[in-house]
C-alpha cells in the first residue's frame, strides 16, 4: 500500500478509497475498499491510480470509458497491440 502513503504526503490529495479483492490485505486501511473497480466507479471517484500488474490493465479501460483520470503506474500494455482500445 505504497501509493496510500505517498497520497498523504501531498496536502492536496486525498485517498478515498482502494480497489483490494483480498480483504485481508486491506486490513487496517481507514478508507472504503471495494472489491472491483465497477464497484469503485459507481461509489464515485475524482481520478484513479492503477497500480496493478501489466495483464490486469482492463481496469484502466472502465476508467476511462467513465471518463475518469487515470494515471497507470507502469507500461499500460506489454505490447503495441494489447495497448490499441
Amino acid at each position: 500500500m505504497r501509493h496510500a502513503e505517498a497520497i498523504a504526503a501531498v496536502a492536496d490529495a486525498e485517498l478515498a478509497c482502494v480497489v483490494e479483492p483480498n480483504a485481508a490485505a486491506a486490513i487496517g486501511l481507514t478508507v472504503p475498499v471495494f472489491e472491483t473497480i465497477e464497484d469503485m466507479i459507481a461509489g464515485g471517484v475524482d481520478g484513479v491510480i492503477l497500480a496493478t500488474p501489466n495483464a490486469q490493465h482492463e481496469g484502466a479501460l472502465a476508467c476511462i470509458q467513465a471518463a475518469l483520470p487515470v494515471l497507470v503506474e507502469k507500461p499500460i500494455a506489454t505490447d503495441l497491440h494489447a495497448a490499441a482500445p
